[in-house]
């Protein structure tokens, strides 16, 4: 196995000289392949090519070394992104469970409320009702009712809203709205003749919901709650 020439604390090569080095990269031409990292510890050469004429080889190692800090940079936001996400799934799964565990509609209706803020890392979630006369009457009670059209009126036709920036809406999250920076709106399709409803999930942290974001994991929490509504309502 071939020893490569390792850096001593002083940023001298350790027993080594130039002529070391440079007989030890004659041999190992990949070196830059093999660790491009080490671009970043080296300064190319200016070449003086006389007057007006530019030295087009200094430029094209120096935008090497941009792209190159370039995709480093994008890579730890890759990973940074991924473990966010492998968080968030980690944390609806604990969520799916809890609800599934339910026993009955007033226990569901308290863990939605009181529970999945929790579960979700987040300040508020909210079972919100449009307050028509057909709305259950075992329903009413551990929900946010509103006035008819209010759902529509925010989501506009769509099943699903993400808003970052702004406050909380004072109709869905009531006096804790002020403390809300970023929502997502959740429409729950129930039964055939049931009200509009929808599942609010607010956080005090603005980017925990914003309109670029994937959307796969809070519409699958939302298929989960409204099967755990149906479940019960019908009991």
């Amino acid at each position: 196995m071939g020893l490569e020439p390792q850096l001593s604390q002083t940023g001298h090569y350790g027993g080594t000289g130039a002529d070391e080095v440079m007989a030890y990269l004659s041999t190992h031409p990949d070196f830059l392949h093999r660790h491009p990292d080490a671009i970043d510890y080296l300064m190319p050469p200016r070449v003086d090519m006389g007057r007006d004429v530019a030295d087009f080889q200094f430029f094209m190692v120096e935008r090497l070394r941009s792209e190159h800090n370039q995709l480093q940079q994008r890579l730890r936001e890759m990973v940074g992104t991924t473990r966010a996400n492998q968080c968030t799934m980690s944390r609806v799964h604990a969520a799916t469970l809890a609800l599934l565990e339910a026993r009955g509609l007033d226990a569901l209706l308290q863990l939605i409320a009181t529970n999945l803020p929790e579960l979700l890392d987040l300040d508020l979630t909210v079972l919100v009702v449009e307050n028509g006369d057909d709305v259950p009457r075992r329903l009413a009670s551990g929900i946010r009712l509103v006035e008819p059209g209010a759902i529509d009126s925010r989501l506009r036709g769509a099943d699903l809203l993400l808003a970052s920036g702004g406050y909380g809406d004072t109709a869905l999250f009531g006096s804790a709205a002020g403390s809300i920076r970023s929502q997502a709106l959740l429409r729950l399709h129930l039964r055939e003749g049931d009200p509009p409803s929808i599942l609010a999930l607010g956080s005090h942290d603005p980017e925990m919901f914003h309109p670029d974001q994937g959307t796969e994991l809070v519409s699958f929490l939302a298929q989960v709650v409204e099967r755990c509504l149906i479940t019960w309502i019908e009991v």
